[in-house]
C-alpha cells in the first residue's frame, strides 16, 4: 500500500480519478440542486468537448415524460439521499432505446451538493 502522506502523492491520486472517470466509456454527469450540469465525461461525446452543455438544465434533453422522469428521479435522490437505479429511454434515429441508469447523491457532509 502506498503512504499517502504528502499532498503531491493525494494530488496525483485525484489527477488519476478525475483522468479515468473522463475516460471512462460510461456515460457519467453531474448536476447541481438546480439540475445544471456542472460535469460531464467525454463518453457520449467521442473527441468532441462537453463543455457545451455546462450550467446548461438536464431539461429538454430527453424527450417530453422522460425529461420529467428524469427531473423528479433526481430530485428524489438530492431529498432523500438514496441511491436510484433506473431504466431511461432515449430516442436515437427515431427508436426508442432504454438504458440501465443510477443516480446518486453528492454531499459534503450535511449539504447536498448535486447528483451524479
Amino acid at each position: 500500500m502506498t503512504d499517502l502522506n504528502t499532498t503531491d502523492q493525494a494530488l496525483d491520486i485525484q489527477r488519476y480519478v478525475e483522468l479515468g472517470v473522463d475516460c471512462s466509456s460510461s456515460y457519467i454527469q453531474v448536476v447541481d440542486e438546480s439540475l445544471n450540469f456542472v460535469y460531464l465525461n467525454r463518453a457520449i461525446f467521442g473527441k468532441d468537448s462537453p463543455e457545451s452543455m455546462l450550467g446548461r438544465s438536464v431539461e429538454g434533453i430527453l424527450e417530453g415524460s422522460e425529461s420529467k422522469r428524469l427531473q423528479r428521479i433526481l430530485k428524489a435522490v438530492m431529498r432523500t439521499g438514496k441511491p436510484r437505479v433506473f431504466d431511461i429511454g432515449i430516442t436515437e434515429n427515431k427508436k426508442m432505446r432504454w438504458y440501465k441508469t443510477t443516480a446518486s447523491v453528492i454531499k459534503k457532509g450535511d449539504i447536498v451538493l448535486g447528483a451524479l
